[in-house]
């Protein structure tokens, strides 16, 4: 019998697929936002991985660490490497540094099932199950700052593990495991100079944990509280309208482990001027960012430089919650 080859093909979740992966609440009115519109597929927004970016994808054998047969090939050892095509498609490698080709791989001749386990960056861990720690840069605005800090964890889509032996390319499904916290900054005054990417940056902290733990077989993801705290720099994505209307605001974002936000600063610098609030309460609850999940707040410098939390179309609540998407934000007041 002709032994049948194992093929991946990969996306990264929708809104939809989000929403259906995450549990808790995030804050008093979380619940009324789930977000609509665009689809967020990775940092960048787009919905399969870049040419040239690479996952780690464990295979193991259902009920067996090691597989029955020696048709299948693979000895349960170590990842395999994927470089994808940026098409969804992927080229296999027995090395990280994608220089060794991986032997063809093979479902098993006693017909066992599988399980996929996959993540990105291929870097994120180095074993199934507990025992690997994902840190985020604390400078994401530096190139590649936010690529390196946003954790992708991935299992087939249709039907999750274990896979039965099948000659159809198995579709893997990524989903984000950390939050993104999204910073738009707009002003008031046309006396104030423009906002433009050169002469305004924006800071998240102090006191924001850096780490989490990462469970290379579920995906759970659990933050270090006893780890690296610091600032989080945020990536600016230039001017964009947000809300509705034609207003403009120099559009700003980060990656961070799920944590509490109540409490921690946004600090904004504008040349020599530095302003900085604490996130309030919402609500009369705490925000708390969870997995998959964004949090915009949309700020207006004053004249004064002072920091206002802009009116918008929901004033019940001081921080859009949304799935990981590119919806319009919604601007409240504080």
């Amino acid at each position: 019998t002709t032994a049948t080859p194992i093929s991946v093909t990969a996306t990264v979740a929708t809104p939809a697929d989000t929403c259906a992966q995450a549990t808790g609440t995030h804050n008093a009115a979380a619940t009324r936002a789930q977000g609509t519109g665009t689809h967020t597929a990775t940092h960048d927004g787009s919905t399969v991985f870049a040419s040239d970016k690479v996952v780690a994808l464990y295979l193991r054998e259902d009920g067996n660490v090691e597989p029955s047969t020696t048709v299948w090939k693979y000895t349960g050892t170590a990842p395999f490497y994927l470089k994808s095509n940026g098409a969804g498609l992927f080229t296999w490698y027995s090395d990280a540094d994608c220089t060794a080709a991986a032997p063809t791989q093979y479902w098993s001749s006693d017909g066992n099932s599988i399980n996929f386990y996959a993540w990105y960056p291929h870097t994120a861990a180095t074993t199934l199950g507990d025992g690997n720690t994902f840190a985020v840069a604390a400078d994401q605005g530096a190139a590649g700052g936010d690529a390196v800090s946003d954790l992708l964890f991935g299992t087939p889509k249709n039907g999750g593990n274990p896979v039965s032996p099948t000659a159809s390319a198995i579709p893997l499904l990524f989903h984000h495991r950390l939050a993104k916290v999204v910073v738009n900054i707009s002003t008031i005054d046309s006396q104030i100079p423009p906002i433009i990417n050169d002469n305004c940056s924006i800071e998240l902290g102090t006191g924001i944990y850096l780490d989490c733990a990462f469970n290379g077989a579920t995906g759970l993801v659990t933050t270090n509280t006893s780890g690296s705290t610091g600032t989080v720099t945020l990536k600016s994505t230039g001017v964009e309208a947000i809300n509705t209307s034609t207003l403009e605001a120099v559009s700003n974002y980060c990656i961070i482990p799920p944590q509490t936000l109540t409490g921690k600063s946004i600090t904004v610098r504008r040349g020599s001027k530095t302003t900085s609030f604490a996130i309030p309460q919402d609500g009369g609850a705490d925000i708390v960012a969870q997995s998959g999940y964004v949090y915009t707040f949309n700020l207006t410098i004053s004249s004064g430089n002072q920091i206002l939390l802009q009116s918008g179309d929901d004033p019940t609540s001081l921080v859009t919650v949304a799935a990981w998407t590119e919806a319009p934000p919604i601007a409240v007041e504080l």
